[in-house]
């Protein structure tokens, strides 16, 4: 993690340099599921998506590489359940 990201809410995912950005990748289930794609340290320095409409942005690198992050977190979430 690199940027500074205030909500207790949201799960850091991963990071990466994508088209010569650094970004912060977080899920919040706050109220509503959304991805944050966070580029800065500013309030306003972030995008989001809503989880269900996340795969109409795959031709964008960041949603894309945001939505792989995401289906490892279930991923590893499902196992967890059933592991235990």
């Amino acid at each position: 993690m690199n940027h500074k990201h205030d909500c207790d809410e949201c799960h850091f995912m991963g990071s990466a340099i994508l088209e010569f950005v650094h970004y912060d990748f977080y899920f919040c289930e706050k109220m509503i599921p959304c991805v944050v794609a966070r580029y800065g340290n500013e309030p306003e320095s972030y995008s989001s998506l809503i989880y269900s409409v996340l795969h109409r942005f795959n031709d964008d690198p960041v949603w894309k590489y945001a939505s792989s992050l995401v289906e490892k977190m279930l991923d590893n979430r499902a196992y967890d359940m059933y592991a235990n």
